[in-house]
């Protein structure tokens, strides 16, 4: 079987535009990949912040390092539940 210098070139073009097609796709599913990674830090940060508010720091820093915390005894405790409307 005889292969000519044109269906050479026609098979090289092909391959190149395939290859250019399958990059493009592999780019897209990169960057679709890395704005989901950002959101999960975003969420993360989030999450972590809102933990750091609520919790004495210790605290959060053992359960941040999957540490279990002990729990600890107060004589007395005030706890305030508000609705802060207008902000």
């Amino acid at each position: 079987m005889l292969i000519t210098v044109p269906e050479i070139r026609g098979y090289m073009q092909r391959h190149s535009e395939q290859k250019d097609r399958y990059i493009e796709m592999e780019q897209s599913q990169l960057e679709q990949m890395r704005k989901e990674y950002e959101k999960v830090l975003e969420t993360n940060r989030l999450q972590s912040q809102l933990v750091n508010s609520m919790l004495p720091e210790h605290v959060a820093k053992q359960l941040a390092a999957g540490k279990t915390v002990k729990p600890e005894h107060y004589e007395a405790v005030t706890i305030l539940f508000s609705d802060i409307v207008g902000t």
